[in-house]
This record gives C-alpha cells, structure tokens and sequence, in this order.
C-alpha cells in the first residue's frame, strides 16, 4: 500500500506527539504480549490507564506490534507458510535493557500465538513489495466486520463521584472517576476525532488513517445492566479496574467474532475477587518489574503450565519514572496497615478476607490418593461416612469421607450429578455402586430432602432409603439409613477450618502425630483427593457476599452472609463434622500394633 504525502504527514505529526510517551521496562514487555486477556496488577499511580490508553491510541494508527490487535492489520492472502514471527519479538525485545530475559520471554510468548498470528504485520512491518516474504503471496488487508473498541469503568465519562454537582461547596473540581476517557483523549491527536462523546451518545468515532470503516470507542459503566451493554462484536475490551463478574463474562462472547483480546488494570480491592481466582491464578506468564521481584523473591519473568493465554503485569508505584522515592514514600507514611501497603503500592493480591476457609492451599490439601491407598481405602480401619446436599433443581453435592484412626479424614468420591436430567433412583444407584463393598456408618442428606412430595406423599429420604433396602436385598450394596443433618450449628465449619490449618501444618499425609510444648498430639487433617476437583474448588472459592460496587465495600463493614455459589460441597462437608458420630474408629489392641507413624499397614481390604 503506497502512502500519499499527506497520509505521510499526518503519520509523522501523530508520531512526534506519541514519541513524548515515557516507556518504561513494564510496557515495552506488556506492548508486544500476543496474549488474549491481559491483567495489569498493579499499585496506584503506576501509570497502568496512562500506559493502556497509548497503547490503544497506537492500534486506532496501526502501530500495534502485534499486528492482529490494531484496527486496521494486513495478512498474507495465500496463508500456506508462515513467517517466523517469534524471531521478530526477540529482535524487539532486544532493542532494550536486560537482554538477558529476553530470549526467554519469546521462548514463552511463542507457545501462545495462534497460526493466523505469524503471517500478519502491522502498518510499520509491512514489506515493500507487499509480498510475503516466506511464500511470496500478496499482502492484503484484514477484513474486519467490527472496528467497536469497548472501554468499561464504574462510571461514565462527565460523571462526578457523589452527587451531580461538578465542583464541592468551595468550588473546587470533584474528581472524576472515569480515568480511561481523558487519558486516551491525552495521546489521541485530535485530527482523528471525527466525533466526540455526548451526552446522548457516550461514544468516539475516530478516522482510521488506513481507510475503511471508522472506528468506534464505545464507553460503558459497570452500574448499566449486562443486557443494555449487549451489542455488535468488538475488537478489544478494556476494563480498568475490577467491575461485575458476570459483565466481564459478557463481554468475551463479543469479542469472538473478530478474535479480540481483554485488558484489565486492576489495583486489588480489598476483598479478594474472581479476578484472582478466574485470571491471576490460570496465567501462563506473570511479568514482574525488579521492584516486585526484589521484594518478593520472584522471577521477573515467570511461566506456567497454565493452557489459557492469560498474561499478568506487576507492577509496584516505585516503578512510576514520573515520580521520585521521596514522593512515593510520602503518599504512604499514613498507611499502618501492611496488607493495605501491598495492595495500594505493590499492587499485590494479599487480601482473602472474603473466603471462608482461607488456609485452603491447593498444593498442599489435595492429594493423589492412590499413592497412599493403592488398594483403595482401608475398609475395616476407617470410619467412612457418606453425605449428599440435596437440591430439587440444583445439581446435588454427593461425597465419601473417611477418617482413619489417626484422625486424618479424605475425600476420595465426588458426584454432581443433576436432578433435572435423572431421576432419583438413578442417582443413588450409581453413587451406592462407587462404594459397594464400604459400610457407612452415617449417610447424611440435607433436611430439604425431608419435604414430602406433592405427587407421591413421600420425602425424598424415603424414596432413598427404600431404594437402598433394595440394592441390599439384590447384593451389591451394603444397608444404609439416610437421615436429615443438622443445619443450625456452626461447629462443623470451624472443624473443617481446624483440619485444613493442621494439614497445613503437617505439610502431608499420616505425619499429624506431632510434639508440642512436650506432649506429644494427634492433630485432626482433611485431605481432598486429586479425583474430587469439586470439592477442592469449592473450599477454595466459597466466599463471603460481596457488596455490588468497590465503592460500597469500602465504606461498609464486609457481610456475613456466604454466598451460594461453591457452598454445596462445603456445606455436605460441615455436616458431617458437626455431628457427634464424625470421629476416628477405636482399634482394639492388635489393630492398634499395626500402626507406623500414622500409616496403618496389614489393611483389611475388600
């Protein structure tokens, strides 16, 4: 594509405005990220909405290094060969300091490239002959069906934290909590607007410089509904600051269309969020500046095994090169509280205030059992106990617990099975037959199971325990009496946070017999098996209620209600510990002589 003089011009004035831009060592890692969702955690004033809004302002020119996330991009016509793109990241990467990363970084970036991302270049890459330079084919310009790019914060563009006044009762200005708008308007040279936000209308539409469609910047709040932000399909979405779970997941429908990716800047909240659990944690490469990794003792760069194409900046306000250490050090002299200092300055997710068992730790709590039990659970050692959270709509939460006589309980069944789509008898066929050969000393069934039913009179406990005399009778299952728990007490939880801190301290199975101050003790432990990732996911997410907005958690006390979501098998779970029956077997004398540390050998098994 040969450019006009005056195409030329305007290319050269929007770069001597955006070349005013400071990068630093964060951003210029950030700015070549082929990953599709991309979460900048870090502390306040990093300069993350500064660093997010030129890089949004250079995909509207076509400057994007990676080339599929501009507006306007070109590919090669024939796609039978692709271009060795990683090489060209290195190259990049190797324009700046600390080369010595580098390498790695396009060793890691590399696995997360679609096929369609090689042969593709930016308005800058492009090759003079417009000829792909692997197989010779013409490079032509992307057909995009959408040019809508959507920014979402908590407020609209013009609206004013607290009330509708502009300026307080001295005059002054209010501050403005939609950040995205001026600052994008900051490195947008203004000959591209075509249109500005209105009151009306809450978008910008810009001229592309390429030609083609305009493109849109489309504003939204998180305080609209979900619905009424519904709409065309988008190229990229911006977030900037944690908003409703459930609109985040209704933007990523929009953005399938034109493969588009998501960025958030986020500084955590107080409480911890499904931002931690649905995109910090399943990252693939975490990029922490040397302040973090100093700090912290990590890796300034960082991959996992994670398949999401999920990349995380960190990033401290020590890392801002507008501000100097003396500034930054007075912005936080008032802040006594060393979790609050991690967050606002690092950037850190520290805070687990709103989960319910907070010592739950993946690597520790769930374990692969079969390397413990390779004949399965012993069946005359071990008290096993049987529960299911009864729903009539809801999937049931069906587990097996054991406890040994060292006090150690395992998960080691799971179902969730849905009584939408089968029925009753089915259900509880296929979870006697998990454990036919295992006599359960308790089966425990929530009292909703206890109603009886409009069409037949009967409680749903009935049908189940009438269906159990009938696997008996038939031999291959062994009796069993369900019966309603009890749901008033708490003490069943605080057992289960008792067990997780001792697993936690014990670091694994059958090594709970421990001294203190001289005594020697038994410490009760939960282990969850590698094969019940329901249960493991539901200790680690169920959480307290969260208020709707950041700005009611921080002026209101954090509730004490828990949330539904993740309480099914956490509640199954209390049950059993609150009841008087959920306890170690007493051994006799020769059962007792077959202990080692914990580790009962000679098992009686099926």
């Amino acid at each position: 594509m040969k450019l006009t003089s005056k195409q030329i011009d305007v290319l050269n004035d929007a770069t001597a405005k955006l070349t005013a831009f400071k990068k630093t060592w964060a951003f210029n890692i950030y700015y070549i990220l082929p990953h599709q969702t991309i979460l900048l955690s870090t502390g306040n004033q990093f300069q993350k909405t500064a660093s997010t809004a030129y890089s949004y302002v250079m995909r509207c020119f076509g400057y994007h290094p990676v080339a599929k996330k501009n507006a306007t991009y070109y590919e090669c016509e024939t796609r039978q060969r692709w271009c060795n793109k990683e090489i060209a990241i290195e190259e990049y990467l190797n324009t700046h300091k600390n080369k010595d990363l580098y390498p790695y970084l396009a060793k890691l970036t590399k696995r997360y490239m679609q096929p369609y991302d090689i042969a593709t270049w930016n308005i800058q890459q492009l090759p003079k002959d417009m000829k792909c330079p692997e197989c010779g084919g013409n490079i032509v310009m992307h057909k995009r069906n959408s040019k809508v790019i959507r920014f979402a914060s908590e407020t609209l563009p013009g609206q004013f934290e607290g009330n509708k006044k502009k300026t307080d009762d001295a005059g002054e200005t209010k501050e403005v909590k939609n950040t995205q708008y001026p600052e994008f308007k900051k490195w947008m040279p203004q000959y591209l607007l075509i249109k500005d936000i209105t009151a009306r209308n809450v978008a910008m539409t810009l001229k592309d410089i390429q030609g083609g469609e305009n493109i849109i910047i489309d504003m939204v709040s998180y305080n609209q509904s979900v619905q009424s932000t519904a709409g065309s399909q988008r190229i990229s979405f911006w977030g900037d600051e944690q908003g409703p779970e459930n609109f985040l997941e209704e933007q990523k429908p929009r953005l399938l269309a034109e493969d588009g990716d998501i960025i958030i800047t986020n500084t955590p909240a107080d409480s911890l969020s499904y931002l931690y659990d649905d995109v910090y944690e399943k990252a693939n490469l975490y990029v922490r500046t040397k302040t973090i990794a100093d700090k912290f003792n990590l890796k300034q760069l960082e991959g996992t095994k994670s398949p999401y194409s999920i990349a995380v900046i960190q990033a401290a306000t020590d890392d801002n090169p507008t501000l100097s250490k003396e500034i930054i050090d007075h912005m936080f002299e008032n802040e006594d509280d060393p979790d609050r200092l991690l967050i606002r300055r690092y950037g850190i997710f520290k805070q687990i205030s709103g989960r319910i068992f907070k010592s739950f730790d993946w690597g520790v709590h769930v374990q692969n059992l079969e390397k413990y039990f390779p004949k399965g659970i012993p069946i005359e050692l071990y008290n096993h106990f049987r529960l299911i959270d009864y729903h009539q709509h809801n999937n049931w939460a069906c587990i097996d617990v054991s406890i040994s006589p060292m006090n150690e309980a395992f998960v080691w069944i799971e179902m969730n099975p849905d009584p939408e789509n089968r029925i009753t008898f089915d259900i509880i066929k296929d979870f006697a037959i998990m454990t036919r050969e295992y006599k359960f000393i308790l089966n425990l069934i929530d009292p909703l199971a206890a109603i009886k039913q409009s069409n037949t009179g009967m409680t749903t406990i009935e049908d189940i325990n009438r269906a159990f005399n009938t696997f008996a009778k038939e031999g291959w299952a062994k009796p069993a009496f369900w019966q309603a728990w009890d749901t008033k007490s708490t003490k069943g939880r605080e057992a289960v946070r008792e067990r997780l801190m001792n697993s936690v301290k014990v670091g694994k199975p059958f090594n709970n017999e421990v001294i203190i101050d001289g005594i020697k003790k038994i410490l009760p432990t939960l282990w969850i098996g590698s094969n019940c990732p329901l249960m493991a996911k539901s200790l680690k997410n169920w959480r307290l209620e969260e208020w709707a907005n950041n700005a009611m958690s921080t002026t209101k006390d954090s509730k004490e209600k828990p949330q539904q979501k993740f309480s099914h098998f956490c509640t199954a779970l209390e049950c059993l510990f609150k009841h008087p029956m959920a306890r170690p077997k007493v051994l006799s004398y020769n059962q007792y002589q077959q202990k080692d540390y914990g580790y009962f050998k000679g098992a009686v098994h099926a």
